[in-house]
């Protein structure tokens, strides 16, 4: 039985089609067979052929994360989004929880090298050779289980 992906289209023109991805759903297929179908890209694509468009995924989002997501409808418009992505022209925003309760406006930075092996995705820490991977956070509220980080990536690296 095929598992249906939940998504809302929070935005959508001519150009772009902006959808809200839940989290454990991934953003396209992988090598697993299992994610052929259940992949936020698959059901994008089911959703604009019948209107004779096709999606063209700009980026993605980690498999635990939810999210907004961006998908062009022409190629030429999806790598000059992306290219605006690389420029670091866009701004990538996420709040995250940690078990800790920490006080409220606390600013710190996290400079680390990034390197990967180039399969499955993973990155990992490299001092020598690795990319420099800025993130920015700061605490916010303090809830029952702990509280919330305003994350802001500056220079994310992926495999």
């Amino acid at each position: 039985m095929k598992k249906q992906v939940p998504f809302t289209i929070i935005y959508e023109d001519d150009k772009i089609i902006v959808a809200y991805k839940e989290r454990n759903v991934f953003s396209i297929r992988t090598n697993d067979k299992r994610t052929y179908s259940h992949n936020l890209y698959h059901y994008i694509h089911e959703y604009l052929s019948k209107k004779g468009e096709r999606p063209f995924i700009v980026h993605r989002l980690d498999y635990e994360t939810s999210g907004i997501m961006l998908f062009a409808k022409r190629e030429d418009l999806k790598e000059a989004l992306q290219k605006e992505f690389e420029m670091h022209r866009v701004k990538r925003l996420y709040e995250a929880v940690i078990e800790e309760r920490i006080a409220p406006n606390l600013h710190f930075d996290v400079k680390q090298k990034l390197g990967s092996n180039g399969k499955g995705g993973k990155v990992f820490l490299d001092p020598i050779n690795g990319k420099e991977a800025i993130t920015h956070l700061k605490s916010g509220n303090q809830i029952q289980i702990g509280t919330v980080l305003d994350v802001s990536i500056e220079t994310g690296r992926r495999a």
